[in-house]
């Protein structure tokens, strides 16, 4: 960390950034002199100091070129803003890195649970759209479809026999919506 530190100082004499209430700022300015390599090398090493899914990394870790980090901090930092009622955030990061790196399919279970957790009808199409690509996925979201029309023998149905799932974003929700659909058949077969 001390190294860091160092380096810092010297992007701050450089004008590249900027100590500001506890933390670094990257000026606008401060590119002038630096190849991109350096640029690259800064911004790896200051991800390298901050925790996963901390304020910045991600920011950090893209600039630094490091792609292939960016899937498993961007998981941190979106259940994080999901934690603290940041959906639209989370969500909107999900989104950002699939279109950045399509190959991230881990991401794919974790924003249709967001997004199904929202249960408008414009969340429920998109997540339709982002499951595209995931048999499971997809079949979660045609139960969650039969949920919103109340149709719970239809979502036991969807569901299946589906006693384990390969993602335990699918998994939870699965869960949800079977408990849902067996309470409701219940209440529904008392009444």
């Amino acid at each position: 960390r001390w190294e860091v530190q160092l380096q810092l100082r010297a992007l701050e004499a450089s004008g590249a950034v900027l100590l500001h209430q506890e933390r670094w700022v990257a000026l606008a300015e401060g590119r002038r002199g630096w190849s991109e390599e350096r640029l690259q090398d800064a911004h790896a090493q200051i991800a390298a100091v901050l925790n996963e899914g901390e304020d910045g990394r991600f920011e950090h870790l893209l600039r630094a070129g490091r792609r292939e980090a960016l899937g498993q901090e961007a998981a941190a930092l979106v259940r994080r803003k999901e934690a603290q009622g940041r959906l639209g955030e989370a969500t909107a990061l999900l989104w950002l890195v699939r279109d950045l790196e399509p190959s991230t399919p881990a991401l794919t279970g974790l924003l249709v649970r967001l997004l199904l957790s929202k249960r408008s009808q414009e969340d429920l199409a998109q997540a339709q759209d982002a499951a595209a690509r995931s048999p499971e996925a997809h079949r979660l979201v045609g139960a969650a479809r039969f949920a919103n029309a109340s149709q719970w023998e239809a979502v036991e149905q969807a569901i299946g026999g589906t006693l384990t799932w390969a993602d335990p974003d699918l998994a939870w929700y699965g869960h949800v919506l079977r408990v849902r659909a067996a309470r409701e058949r219940s209440e529904d077969a008392q009444a």
